[in-house]
């Protein structure tokens, strides 16, 4: 682990506070050469910083409403090829809507039951 100094926090805390900052304000509010943020800068990305990204407030897009959904699903028990959605809560199959390829009772492929009504 890697123990930052004074400054390395202070710049650190820029660039998190808002990663499209330019090095030149950077350096005039923490009076750090440019050059040396832009070496700190590199040298962060190579060892700790995964990526730069951009926070949405989406209440100013009109976003009101927010969700956190959380799943529990079971796959103990799956054959390969089946889906935790394929399988009902007491371990029989439910098909989802566009699923359904058999005819009712025969368990064969309704194409091979028409070819074989010819």
């Amino acid at each position: 682990m890697q123990e930052l100094k004074g400054r390395e926090r202070l710049l650190l805390s820029h660039f998190r506070r808002n990663a499209r900052e330019s090095l030149t304000t950077i350096s005039r509010e923490t009076r750090v050469p440019v050059s040396t943020i832009f070496d700190k800068l590199k040298h962060y990305e190579r060892q700790f910083i995964r990526k730069h990204t951009t926070l949405v407030d989406f209440s100013k897009l009109g976003y009101m409403t927010r969700a956190n959904v959380m799943l529990k699903v079971a796959v103990e028990g799956l054959d390969p090829g089946d889906t935790p959605a394929a399988t009902g809560k007491d371990g029989k199959d439910s098909k989802p809507f566009g699923s359904y390829s058999k005819e009712p009772g025969d368990g064969k492929d309704a194409k091979d039951s028409k070819d074989k009504k010819k």
